[in-house]
């Protein structure tokens, strides 16, 4: 799981400073501003979706899981885990 984590957070980062590299670049020149403008409006508008449904989601859940006999975590995603 840790990997997992890791190595998303990696692509995540490479993602990140690709994409300002080539906004910079475009920035530079003098043809290209306008598509630098719509890839960096394209980014805001992506980020805002992610965290409004990120809020919108930490509000709808619970602040403590419904657990059942067998120690298995009910919630609305279905995600389950085991306690050991």
């Amino acid at each position: 799981m840790i990997y997992r984590v890791a190595i998303g957070a990696f692509l995540s980062s490479t993602d990140v400073a690709t994409d300002m590299y080539v906004i910079f670049t475009y920035y530079q020149s003098t043809e290209l501003i306008s598509q630098a403008n719509i890839l960096l409006a394209m980014i805001a508008t992506n980020l805002f979706v992610q965290v409004s449904e990120r809020k919108n989601k930490a509000a709808q859940a619970p602040l403590v899981p419904k657990t059942t006999r067998w120690g298995r975590i009910c919630s609305k995603t279905n995600d389950i885990a085991y306690f050991h």
